[in-house]
């Protein structure tokens, strides 16, 4: 199947390619019944094989996101910027015992509205940035000590100033249970 798939699927690399280009495309049959598609005439008397032409897509011009933030800067009073309602905590769950000998928490969280551009989700364990912010609503803390923790999370502005606080997750950290 490979030894089939590999030439058609170079054949319709070189006929894109020289659709593409303009140059004729040639198609014939060779002598066991195969059908090829070259750019280069297979014998003196090769006719240019009668193909549709090129499908293209141009998509429409899209607004920068830049430029969106720049309009809904808050520069104009009488525009509503909109805030968010929540951040809250999804996993871990309050109280929750993690065990395990890699010592990972596994925190995500959500928030209402969604994740506006431009802001990021910050991470906290026991009120301390893990990471700088990013764009993920979720993160893993890796080799978390033994013990109580707080698990927190905000979301920031540009400038890492925050714009909300999610309520503290109060979590323990165990060693694996030994069977």
């Amino acid at each position: 199947m490979t030894r089939i798939f590999l030439p058609a699927l170079l054949g319709l690399l070189l006929t894109a390619q020289a659709l593409a280009q303009g140059e004729p495309i040639y198609r014939y049959v060779d002598e066991d019944g195969v059908v090829h598609y070259t750019d280069k005439p297979p014998s003196q008397n090769a006719q240019p094989a009668d193909l549709p032409p090129l499908r293209t897509y141009t998509p429409a011009e899209l607004e920068s996101v830049e430029h969106q933030l720049d309009e809904n800067d808050g520069s104009n009073s009488s525009e509503k910027v909109e805030k968010y309602r929540e951040l809250r905590i999804v996993t871990p769950s309050p109280e929750e015992t993690i065990r395990g000998a890699e010592r990972i928490v596994p925190v995500a969280v959500t928030s209402d509205p969604s994740l506006m551009a431009g802001h990021r989700v910050q991470f906290f364990l026991d009120g301390e940035a893990q990471a700088p912010p990013a764009l993920s609503t979720s993160t893993v803390f890796s080799g978390v000590e033994r013990g109580t923790h707080a698990v927190s999370a905000a979301i920031v502005d540009e400038q890492g100033k925050p714009l909300i606080r999610a309520q503290p997750v109060q979590v323990f950290v165990k060693p694996p249970i030994a069977r």
